[in-house]
This record gives C-alpha cells, structure tokens and sequence, in this order.
C-alpha cells in the first residue's frame, strides 16, 4: 500500500515529502484518513471532512474542561482544542464523540454526552457535546495530540482551533454546562 502512494502521488521517503503523510501512508491509518489528508493537501478544504463531532469534558470538581493541543498530524496543528474527529460513514455525531474520546485520550466515557452545540457551514457540520466528570485525570493521549489542560471557560488557552470560539461565545454556556451536568445525575 505504502509503494502504492508513493508511486501515484510521486512520493519519495527523503526529506521533500510531508511528515503527516509520511505517517499516515506508514502508520496503519486507514484509505478514508488517506484520503482526507490528500484532499486537503491539493484542494485546500477549510474542512478535512463532511461532519465531526467533539467533547469538552467537564470536571465537576474543579468547573474546568479539557482542551488538547493538537499535534503536526492534524489539521490546524498547534492549535488548543476538543477531543473530536471526523464522523465515519457508519457512525452517528455521538458515536463519533465517543470513539474519538477512545482514540485521542484513552478514555472511556460512562456518561450521558450533552449536544450543546452545532457549528454549520455550506456542507460541514460539527457537533459539540459536554461530557460531565466527576474530577479531572490526566489523560493518555495518542499522536494527535501534543498536551493536555484543563480550563476555565473564561480563561482559555491561545491559539484556540477555529471552531472553539463560537463554542464558547454562547452566552448561555454556563447554562448548558448545567443542563449536561443534570443529564448526568443519576
């Protein structure tokens, strides 16, 4: 597979070729995260895919949510922002969410994921949920993921990933932290 793509895209594996794709030709990733990358690459899509969906974990203990600085390999790198990815084809928003907490943080999540927020644009869609926690735990993240930290919704890290603002510039966000706070009460 790997001299497939090398020999189609005229890829070498010196210096002059992307690391990301390097990695990701490499890696184990699958033919769509190829793809995505690829499309990016030559196309320029603000967008690596059709829909996404994350999570702001909420740590009851504290009042503060985790962010991940993302990695080289991602898009908008070195940027602060949620746990999240795209939506595969056989999956739902919250499904995702769930599956991107597994991959980029190894962790499990019990919980009841609240849909606090949809961002749209033209043909994207990304779906932002608020997972409750009862305290914060230091995650184990995957290569997508430079660190981690845990925020206060008023004092946010920077550079924040594009779609983190609007997120937040919801003047009802304490609102919705209570209402996935309730959901969460069993």
């Amino acid at each position: 597979m790997l001299e497939l793509f090398r020999h189609a895209f005229g890829l070498c594996s010196d210096s002059s070729t992307h690391p990301t794709l390097l990695i990701l030709l490499g890696g184990g990733f699958g033919l769509g995260a190829m793809w995505r990358y690829i499309k990016f690459t030559l196309f320029g899509n603000r967008y690596f895919c059709k829909s996404g969906a994350g999570t702001f974990l909420y740590a009851k203990n504290t009042g503060r949510g985790m962010l991940l600085k993302r990695s080289e390999l991602c898009h908008e790198p070195n940027t602060w922002g949620f746990i999240s990815g795209a939506i595969d084809e056989d999956e739902d928003a919250e499904t995702a969410a769930l599956r991107e907490m597994k991959e980029e943080i190894k962790f499990e999540y019990k919980g009841n994921l609240y849909l606090a927020h949809q961002y749209h644009d033209t043909d994207f869609v990304f779906y932002n949920f608020i997972g409750i926690v009862d305290d914060e735990f230091e995650p184990s993240l995957n290569e997508e993921n430079l660190k981690h930290k845990w925020v206060y919704i008023y004092d946010l890290p920077y550079p924040l990933h594009y779609g983190v603002p609007d997120f937040f510039d919801n003047e009802d966000m304490e609102f919705e932290i209570e209402e996935a706070i309730k959901l969460n009460q069993c």
